[in-house]
């Protein structure tokens, strides 16, 4: 069974921070690095489920043997994430995109590590494409 020294969770609102707690509560006995909006690490750390509060994504992964990201489905429904927009409907969605996949790929038989390349890729079009859209509110004025 593999030893971790360092786990970062990207989104430690209720299910990172649960699983941080979780794991925790079951010994672990490394680092946890959080990574989310300031206001959600504030919090994080207050309640003790992490142990260091990074808003940097690319920061908080370094050094980490294990990167959970706790953010998929409200991101691939459009719930961004800069903050002010999404729903909790857009977050049921999105879970329900990604049970989708999950499902698909199940049926026609594909292994877990390609689900996980699909549902990476369709997350990372949802990041860049809120990203654009974010992009061109600013430069027409529309925050």
């Amino acid at each position: 069974m593999p030893t971790f020294r360092q786990i970062t969770i990207i989104g430690t609102g209720l299910i990172g921070g649960s699983f941080a707690l979780a794991a925790k509560a079951n010994g672990f006995r490394g680092k946890i690095v959080g990574c989310d909006r300031n206001p959600v690490l504030v919090k994080a750390k207050r309640i003790g489920a992490i142990d260091a509060a990074i808003t940097d994504p690319i920061a908080a992964c370094t050094s980490s043997d294990l990167v959970l990201l706790a953010i998929a489905g409200p991101v691939i429904a459009g719930t961004s994430l800069f903050g002010g927009r999404g729903s909790v409907w857009s977050a049921l969605l999105g879970a329900l995109v990604i049970g989708s996949i999950s499902n698909g790929m199940d049926l026609l038989g594909y292994e877990s590590p390609t689900k996980f390349i699909v549902t990476g890729a369709v997350l990372l079009g949802a990041v860049v494409l809120d990203s654009v859209a974010r992009l061109g509110r600013q430069q027409s004025g529309r925050v």
